[in-house]
């Protein structure tokens, strides 16, 4: 099918879905953005799993063609559906529905994405879920959706080139896969490797052998001299290899003070440790069972016993919260002040994945953990003796309130279009990876992406800009650890919404090549400052060249949140004299998000910018004293 402005499709009528998608002017053909998800159903919810769909016809009116379907079960017809499809750019494709409720159909349509080959979307319902799960309005009969395409071609800085590692070849194949959930080098640059389900392995010489086995859900792994700590879902255990033949042979348990009932959810990261040997770890939320702080579906939840905490042991202290409200906090990192930051997963009261420098005692967002807290009437420590005690109520908690407390996100990492489950962040200590000392690097499971965020503060707090820097991976990049070269070690893992070939790369940079990218972004009085790593060329800088876009996210239970108040906002640039610096001057606002795309840019070399856009997360605006 051909539309006027060139957009083709191809449509399989017994799936009603997009097989394929392209557009004829470009000369250019992206992969299906639409698909049915389980069961090949895009629609259903609840007590409508069972619907089937059976194609009708299609028409062909005013140069627009509309394909006609029916929802039914069992031969009852529920709905009657007559769906447009269109493009309204040329990398984006736009799907409206009318429908026409039949039966007295009494629950709402869900209409399911798959979201493996696109970026960003918008609809006129509510969106849940990394399966991209659509949910219409009660009746809602005119539904629309706006995908964008993603670019599929490869981004790799110049300079820099990535290699991949050979897997151990004798794992339990009973087990699973090679899945590295963690990784640290020891002083001798051996590389440890923790696993979900294999165990933790040690790489040197080239060479692999099992370190430890017997483990549960190891999603984290650090190299001290006393030994190498490990976290599980129940406990943090220190690894010795005690008579030095490359095995551990001694397991302690340094902290189960958490609580675990075994619900697959109950994830638990780290560890990290500050200069003064504190030991910090995050947990994940349940998924279901226990106490939810609304009734909606799709709630992570508590069932009391430091869940969405990150946790703070003193080396001759018990283990307890540091900060409360997390989510699915997966990265877990620390920087030479002893700052500890995190990311968080999207969800529910998680409007989009976030890195958040950890404010310690204060509230982060999600309420679950809150319960956990003297104000709530929680315990301060779990004993073997009150582990199992859990009340049968919690008090109810203030949404006013929860408003009010909660620390911004530092560094908002859009939805989609750069991360959608975002691992940890590692610092690039030194100018080993290229002109980048002091920004973070974080792997995203989902997009496959390296993002790159550079921090300032700004009103005491961090803020700053998040860019990408690689993509895509082979697989799901998932942990980050630099070794003493200065080479990124990226695990990767293969499961659920992220599929591929799991394992480890490497990317290195050649320590010469100056790659043309956009160095930092700026808050300045009047907009931002995009510093470059290398001069612009000469030609003449316009405003058509710079878009600028401002919006925020919805706080609140449901699970994401689109782009809201998405603005397109006026903007000038101009260059500076070292033609290093790009001078965006425009009106800002504080708690919004700036998306700064800057097309056509080339260096004085002839070198295009590839990674020309970046998100600028202005929690607050200059202060005087900062001007």
């Amino acid at each position: 099918i051909t539309t006027p402005n060139g957009f083709n499709y191809t449509y399989n009528t017994k799936e009603m879905r997009i097989k394929s998608a392209w557009f004829k002017q470009a000369g250019r053909k992206a992969t299906a953005q639409r698909d049915m998800g389980a069961f090949a159903r895009p629609w259903g919810n609840g007590k409508l799993q069972k619907l089937s769909h059976n194609w009708v016809r299609f028409e062909i009116k005013n140069n627009q063609v509309f394909h006609h379907y029916v929802i039914e079960e069992k031969g009852k017809i529920h709905a009657e559906v007559t769906e447009l499809i269109t493009s309204p750019e040329s990398e984006g494709v736009r799907f409206n529905f009318e429908i026409k409720y039949l039966n007295g159909l009494n629950a709402n349509l869900a209409y399911r994405l798959y979201q493996k080959n696109h970026n960003q979307v918008s609809t006129n319902g509510l969106r849940n879920g990394r399966a991209q799960v659509l949910w219409l309005l009660p009746k809602q009969k005119s539904f629309q959706v706006d995908v964008k395409l993603k670019n599929n071609k490869p981004i790799i800085p110049d300079g820099y080139s990535i290699s991949s590692v050979n897997l151990p070849e004798n794992i339990n194949e009973s087990m699973g896969d090679f899945e590295p959930s963690g990784m640290d080098f020891d002083e001798n640059g051996n590389l440890y490797v923790s696993t979900r389900t294999q165990g933790v392995w040690r790489y040197k010489d080239k060479q692999w052998n099992l370190f430890a086995d017997g483990l549960y859900d190891a999603l984290g792994v650090n190299c001290r001299d006393e030994g190498v700590y490990i976290v599980q879902k129940p406990e943090v255990t220190l690894l010795q290899d005690r008579d030095k033949d490359g095995v551990a042979d001694y397991y302690r348990n340094v902290s189960n003070k958490w609580r675990f009932t075994g619900e697959f959810h109950e994830f638990a990261y780290g560890p990290v440790f500050d200069s003064k040997d504190n030991l910090f770890i995050s947990t994940n939320l349940s998924d279901n069972k226990y106490f939810q702080a609304h009734t909606a579906q799709m709630q992570m939840c508590t069932p009391l016993g430091f869940r969405g905490c990150v946790l703070r042991k003193t080396p001759d202290g018990e283990l307890l919260p540091y900060a409360y409200g997390f989510r699915s906090p997966a990265g877990i990192g620390i920087n030479d002040d002893d700052e500890v930051f995190i990311t968080d997963n999207q969800g529910d009261w998680v409007p989009s994945s976030y890195l958040m420098h950890v404010n310690p005692g204060k509230f982060h967002g999600h309420p679950a953990s809150l319960w956990d807290t003297k104000e709530y009437g929680g315990n301060t420590i779990l004993t073997y003796k009150n582990l199992e005690k859990v009340p049968e109520t919690v008090p109810p908690l203030n949404y006013e309130k929860l408003t009010r407390d909660r620390i911004l996100p530092t560094v908002w990492l859009p939805h989609e279009e750069f991360s959608n489950s975002p691992g940890n962040p590692e610092i690039a200590k030194n100018d080993k990876f290229g002109p980048f000392k002091g920004q973070m690097f974080i792997g995203d499971f989902t997009t496959k992406k390296i993002l790159r965020v550079c921090l300032e503060k700004v009103g005491g707090a961090y803020q700053g800009a998040v860019m990408n820097f690689i993509s895509p991976m082979q697989c799901g990049a998932f942990r980050l650890r630099f070794d003493s070269q200065g080479k990124l070690w990226v695990g990767e893992l293969s499961r659920g919404w992220a599929r591929g070939d799991p394992g480890i790369e490497v990317i290195s940079w050649d320590g010469t090549t100056l790659p043309f990218e956009i160095l930092k972004i700026n808050l300045t009085e009047k907009g931002f400052d995009l510093h470059m790593t290398k001069p612009v060329s000469d030609k003449a800088i316009n405003t058509q060249q710079i878009q600028v876009e401002e919006f925020n996210y919805e706080y609140s239970h449901l699970y994401g949140s689109q782009r809201m108040n998405e603005e397109k906002i006026p903007a000038e640039i101009n260059l500076s004299k070292n033609r290093k610096i790009l001078h965006i001057k425009l009106s800002t606002r504080a708690k919004k998000i700036y998306r700064i795309q800057v097309n056509d840019l080339y260096s004085e070399k002839g070198e295009i910018l590839k990674n020309n856009v970046g998100f600028y997360t202005l929690n607050k605006k200059l202060q005087q004293e900062e001007r």
